[in-house]
């Protein structure tokens, strides 16, 4: 989609980094040069300096041929106006815009936004957004974040592994085991400022952020597995009455009625149009920042403080004010603390002052309008990682199927879109290959009506090329009839495989017509041959093995195993997803790990190895278990490192990378 994005501020920026990295075409406006600047310094985005209410100025950004504006500059009035402009001038279909004042937001004005008035289709509040987002929190305690999926029926945690939880280190696929009624799956975690998909054999650390889709139901047995017993608040004192602290007291007044809230209001007006407005809360007019304010609304009993004031200082000095409160009254484990920060560099702050949870207005915001964007089939979508990944909740198209993948883990999908049907597979060229004959093309010919089989068969060659393979057999097609058997090669160098493809009525019909050519080709390339269809060269050189009787011989230590053995069995051990290990003596990387230093991220085949650098092991004798030790403490969390050898040689081990 072409997409026209108005104001550049943070929120701006991370949705036009979002939509960008998703292949639509983004143009950012903003009359501040600076913003612009970072945008086209940092985005592959079109970014324009100018006042987007000015028609000429949405006309530079090609708003005729636009499909979506997206008004976020941090004025309503500003945003009300674009999206008029956008819809009288320039019809662009869908408008998006950020609103809030809650006076424009009120029910009975609802009418004015209609395209006989003003024609925004989608408002965004980020107050009641905010107000919702931490009631899920309140409602999941422990949870950094609790997002509802599926009408409510599954939920995605966000949850903080503190050192005393009892899953750490135990991998997934053992908790499975150990909670066996559990409808958990934790899909990602972020540990040490980086975020990855978990495998089965992975586990949490202390410190880690993971993110878990659960059964509703379960989230109490969810949260305690991952070392949160925490209850839900029953006294909640808010700091700051301001639109967010009105619509989430409002919020937990119509919804949890067993929970008691008081807000602490700096504004007399304000504290006054409170008090009007919310039935139950107790609301005192006063600086969240005195302590005798604070004592006043006895603090001592609230079970969760947030501190929501307009003033990122204010809201880190109140919660520095909680911790010290409660470490006085030695009750600091029974107090949560909540802040409202909208400058992104005081996250970094959060555990000095030992703050529970940061409330960051943009994300949610954000994730409000990515919602809306994506509309159709999304339901629902919730960002992570800074914007870098997206949750989302999809309907599935009654056109739409899902595809085997015989050999993999990832599975492929069909859809119809308008009077064409796609096919999507996974990106690695074996599978895909197999889906394809497999899986697609048998789809294929049912949608056309034929009535055929086809086959494929594959010969496994070594030490002939294609071209010479192409010599002898360039006759064998003319032993089927009106050459319906084809002849193709697959090289992979030192490999080559020989294809013959037919298509025919009936299974009979092919093997009739296929084994001439069959036996052909067996005769042509003779002892060439190792394999034949789904066989492997390593499957081949284990039978031979068998039939030889080698492999008793190994396994009575008649051949004695190399020096390095144990280095290289406690890789394994340890990474079991390894498939292989290469273990090389290279004079550049001896140059390097005389030095003992590690290799930096230079290049990007450095990030291959898993991280942001290749690190050198220490040295130790050769065979020795403190060798074995300073390999695998080089390898935590990599596939590869050097091994410092300042006399003779050095080691590059990549046990995944070259995985076969």
């Amino acid at each position: 989609m072409n997409i026209i994005i108005c104001g550049a501020g943070r929120v701006g920026f991370t949705i036009a980094k979002q939509l960008s990295e998703q292949g639509h075409s983004i143009t950012v406006i903003d009359t501040s040069s600076e913003d612009i600047q970072k945008i086209d310094d940092a985005l592959d985005v079109k970014a324009i300096v100018g006042k987007a209410t000015y028609p000429t100025t949405l006309e530079k950004a090609n708003a005729a041929e636009t499909d979506m504006i997206i008004a976020v500059t941090r004025n309503d009035e500003i945003n009300m106006v674009i999206c008029q402009i956008a819809f009288s001038i320039f019809n662009i279909p869908k408008k998006i815009a950020r609103i809030r004042s809650q006076d424009y937001l009120n029910p009975k004005f609802t009418t004015v936004y209609n395209k006989e008035n003003l024609p925004i289709d989608v408002i965004i509040s980020p107050e009641i957004e905010i107000a919702k987002s931490i009631q899920r929190k309140l409602e999941a305690p422990g949870a950094l974040d609790s997002v509802p999926f599926a009408d409510n029926k599954i939920r995605l945690l966000e949850i903080f592994i503190k050192e005393d939880c009892k899953s750490i280190g135990i991998k997934f696929n053992e908790l499975t085991n150990k909670y066996p009624t559990l409808e958990a799956n934790v899909i990602a975690i972020s540990r040490d400022n980086r975020f990855f998909i978990p495998k089965k054999t992975d586990s949490v650390k202390n410190d880690d952020k993971i993110y878990v889709i659960i059964n509703s139901s379960q989230m109490a047995e969810t949260l305690e597995a991952f070392g949160h017993e925490e209850k839900i608040s029953k006294k909640i004192l808010i700091i700051g009455g301001g639109n967010i602290g009105f619509n989430l007291a409002k919020n937990i007044e119509e919804t949890l009625e067993t929970v008691r809230v008081k807000i602490v209001e700096k504004n007399k007006e304000r504290a006054e149009f409170l008090a009007n407005q919310l039935n139950d809360a107790i609301v005192i007019n006063g600086d969240g920042l005195d302590e005798e304010v604070l004592t006043e609304a006895n603090l001592g009993e609230a079970e969760t403080v947030l501190a929501l004031t307009n003033d990122d200082e204010d809201n880190l000095m109140v919660s520095v004010l909680v911790e010290k409160f409660a470490k006085d009254q030695k009750d600091i484990d029974d107090k949560r603390t909540m802040a409202l920060i909208n400058k992104p560099n005081y996250s970094l702050l959060q555990s000095s002052l030992k703050i529970d949870d940061l409330i960051d207005p943009r994300m949610t915001t954000v994730s409000s309008i990515l919602k809306h964007i994506h509309k159709g089939t999304i339901e629902n979508a919730y960002t992570l990682s800074d914007g870098e990944y997206e949750v989302i909740e999809a309907e599935i198209i009654e056109t739409s199927e899902l595809i085997n993948n015989p050999i993999g883990t990832a599975c492929g999908f069909a859809v119809n879109i308008k009077k064409a049907r796609f096919f999507f597979t996974p990106g690695v060229p074996r599978e895909l290959f197999l889906m394809l004959q497999d899986e697609i093309i048998p789809r294929l010919l049912e949608l056309s009506g034929e009535n055929i089989v086809t086959k494929l068969k594959t010969f496994h060659s070594y030490g002939i090329g294609e071209s010479r393979a192409d010599t002898l057999l360039k006759n064998v097609v003319d032993l089927s009839p009106d050459k319906i058997v084809k002849l193709g090669f697959q090289a992979h160098f030192p490999q080559l495989e020989t294809k013959l493809s037919i298509r025919a009525n009936s299974l009979s019909e092919i093997e009739k017509n296929l084994k001439p050519v069959e036996d052909k080709v067996r005769e042509t390339l003779g002892n060439y041959i190792f394999a034949e269809d789904k066989n492997t060269l390593e499957g081949s050189i284990f039978e031979l093995l068998k039939k030889n009787n080698n492999l008793k011989k190994i396994s009575h230590n008649t051949i004695n195993p190399s020096s390095e053995w144990r280095f290289h069995q406690d890789i394994y051990i340890k990474k079991i997803d390894a498939k292989a290990i290469v273990h090389a003596h290279s004079a550049n990387a001896t140059a390097v790990s005389a030095h003992g230093k590690n290799i930096p991220a230079f290049h990007y085949m450095v990030a291959l190895a898993g991280g942001n650098n290749i690190k050198c092991a220490e040295y130790a004798t050769f065979g020795t278990k403190e060798l074995s030790q300073n390999i695998l403490n080089a390898l935590e969390e990599r596939k590869a490192c050097l091994m410092s050898n300042p006399v003779s040689y050095t080691h590059l081990t990549l046990p995944t990378i070259c995985s076969v």
